[in-house]
């Protein structure tokens, strides 16, 4: 019985907070109720441990409930197991997929009532501006559908604040900023109705009647980027994971509302790399690919294009070069240093000799392979990729054994491992030493253009929604990234 499982779990259940972005919070709500699983809103100030969370800021799921052991599967945070061997994911803990807080509770806090008047307010259509915070989980749709509709869109490179009717509002890095007097006036009527549709359906969208910020840079500064609009090009076909180029699309045509062309990696040399701002490629074997190709690729990204390269593809982009003489690309090659990392075996004795007995390489193997854990990451909010990411503190969905070089350039390394950092799930502990510290993100300027590397798929399955973000980021804010070269 699910009650007497309950009742043994040795808690009474686990809150939820919002991390300042309710609409995340809501649709991971909306994936428990599609489940049947209870839920309520939190109706009293809680501190577990070290976090604490806010009344109305969180939500409430009771162990005892009839879907309980579905819950536990959705929430644990295991990292021991009796078997090593896995066929595929071996962790499920999903606040971590969407990058909120939780923790379980001894005592079921007091709840509030789940159904609340909607407080949306249609923003002012004679505002000097209007400003989005960039912390929401739809703030890129809209941000997408303004640049469809003509708008000339901004964002903020460092924070700042305005004074509202309900007191000091605070913008995060990477908010949009949407000056009104400054818009095609052909395009004015479907700007405004874009970001009023937007606030009606629970987006914060503040209007403002000044330039003038209480705290941070004024709006009409030049801390505020201008975004162009973006035309991607997804590369697929025979060699490229089809899984993981699938879910690219799946952002862009169901989340960015972006109709994005899709090229078969063997056609790339029939394609005008001109007409496009972007290059996607998903895990897959890009071997194929010939040295005029690849010469084609260099020359684009020199001329402003964005190549954002996952797991196999990006040790593939990794050995680009955009040095004009073969020697400077040999140089190039030995910053970096090899990513090559040799297996650890624990019996010294064996690994001496150069022997393992062959009932053990199953387990051997099982400790080598990573099906899929999450592991912690640490962003830099600072960057244009870690905008809107409310923590420092941010889980990473782990699978395979790529290993990026890091860049070169220092200011360039915008999401790397933390020390120790299995949060759930099952890798082996060489594996885990491997990652150590190390780079699981870099943002690479070259001239005009920019090269994104990820170790890891940010769009796992289309459930990874923490991680989302840093995808997004590099497909808007890429083009806002500058030049971070030291004076010698």
């Amino acid at each position: 019985m699910a009650s007497e499982r309950a009742a043994r779990a040795g808690f009474n259940g686990w809150i939820i907070g919002d991390d300042g972005d309710p609409q995340r919070a809501r649709a991971l709500m909306d994936l428990f109720a599609l489940h049947d699983i209870e839920y309520r809103r939190l109706g009293e100030p809680v501190r577990a441990g070290e976090l604490e969370f806010a009344a109305g800021q969180a939500w409430v799921l009771p162990a005892t409930q009839r879907q309980f052991a579905l819950l536990q599967a959705m929430m644990e945070q295991r990292t021991q197991f009796a078997d090593d061997t896995f066929y595929d994911v071996s962790a499920w803990t999903l606040p971590l997929a969407y990058n909120l807080p939780f923790a379980k509770v001894d005592r079921l806090p007091r709840t509030a009532e789940m159904v609340q008047a909607s407080t949306a307010l249609t923003p002012r259509e004679d505002a000097v501006a209007w400003v989005v915070s960039w912390n929401q989980l739809k703030a890129p749709a809209v941000l997408q559908q303004l640049l469809s509709n003509g708008a000339r869109v901004r964002t903020a490179l460092k924070p700042f604040s305005l004074q509202s009717p309900d007191g000091l509002q605070e913008y995060p890095r990477g908010s949009i900023v949407v000056l009104r007097k400054i818009q095609p006036e052909s395009q004015s009527a479907a700007i405004y109705e874009t970001l009023r549709d937007a606030a009606l359906a629970g987006l914060k969208v503040e209007a403002t009647l000044s330039n003038l910020t209480a705290l941070g840079p004024d709006l009409g500064s030049g801390h505020f980027a201008r975004v162009d609009p973006i035309r991607p090009l997804i590369v697929g076909g025979l060699g490229v994971n089809a899984y993981d180029a699938g879910e690219i699309w799946h952002l862009l045509d169901h989340r960015l509302g972006i109709a994005a062309p899709l090229v078969n990696m063997n056609r790339l040399g029939s394609v005008k790399l001109s007409d496009y701002t972007h290059l996607l490629m998903a895990s897959g074997d890009f071997s194929s690919i010939s040295d005029e190709i690849r010469t084609d690729i260099q020359r684009w990204v020199l001329d402003g294009g964005i190549v954002l390269a996952s797991a196999n593809a990006a040790t593939w982009a990794e050995n680009l070069c955009f040095e004009s003489e073969l020697a400077a690309c040999a140089e190039q090659a030995d910053q970096r240093g090899s990513s090559d990392v040799t297996d650890p075996i624990d019996e010294p004795s064996q690994a001496a000799s150069g022997a393992r007995n062959y009932a053990d390489f199953v387990d051997d193997e099982a400790r080598q392979t990573i099906g899929g854990a999450i592991v912690a990451g640490l962003v830099d909010q600072t960057h244009p990729l870690g905008f809107g990411i409310a923590r420092p503190d941010l889980p990473l969905f782990r699978r395979g054994t790529t290993l990026l070089a890091p860049a070169i350039n220092r200011y360039s390394n915008p999401v790397r491992y933390r020390e120790n950092p299995l949060l759930a799930g099952f890798m082996g502990e060489s594996r885990q030493q491997e990652i150590s510290g190390v780079a699981a993100v870099t943002a690479e300027r070259r001239e005009r253009g920019l090269v994104v590397r990820f170790a890891n798929n940010p769009l796992f399955r289309g459930f990874w929604r923490g991680t989302e973000r840093l995808y997004i980021n590099a497909l808007y804010f890429g083009q806002v990234i500058t030049t971070t070269e030291l004076p010698e």
